[in-house]
């Protein structure tokens, strides 16, 4: 019987870091927002920017994405596409609203952590630490898989829309 404990302990620790590897990571003392197939493409050579996708489903109380970090640039911005006059335009954002029990969907042409002023390339098969910061104060820490553009995102897209 004692011997079942560190095995059922090993279990627990490797599930554990299955969560994190996609992305689940906790928000707050509940946990209640959690990041939802992140993936970011690989840069171009000698490209200066870059952009992650990182969906995020949330358990509880509305919260509002301010912000991000990572080191992989000199500047990390929230932004969206938005088609205005017929023409495809990229934009910063404030914020992006997390409605209670709601849901955030990035993807290309849509909302995106955009990276400005690449320190290094993003390159596949690599991942970026991101850190998203809420309104509430609270942050999520992911880490954002690098792909080969072209390259279906593991598990695809969460199917969840934006507001």
């Amino acid at each position: 019987m004692n011997r079942m404990i560190p095995a059922a302990f090993a279990a627990l620790l490797s599930l554990a870091g299955a969560a994190s590897a996609h992305g689940e990571h906790k928000h707050g003392e509940e946990g209640h927002i959690h990041a939802v197939y992140p993936f970011a493409y690989a840069s171009a050579p000698g490209a200066q920017a870059g952009g992650a996708y990182v969906s995020l489903e949330n358990k509880g109380p509305a919260d509002r994405l301010v912000g991000a970090r990572a080191d992989v640039s000199e500047r990390v911005e929230v932004h969206e596409h938005r088609m205005e006059d017929g023409v495809m335009k990229m934009r910063e954002v404030e914020g992006i609203d997390l409605p209670e029990g709601g849901a955030i969907e990035m993807k290309p042409g849509g909302y995106h952590v955009m990276f400005m002023g690449l320190k290094t390339p993003l390159e596949a098969g690599g991942t970026i630490p991101v850190t998203l910061v809420f309104e509430s104060g609270a942050e999520l820490t992911v880490e954002v898989p690098v792909i080969e553009r072209g390259e279906k995102p593991a598990h695809g897209h969460s199917g969840h829309s934006h507001d």
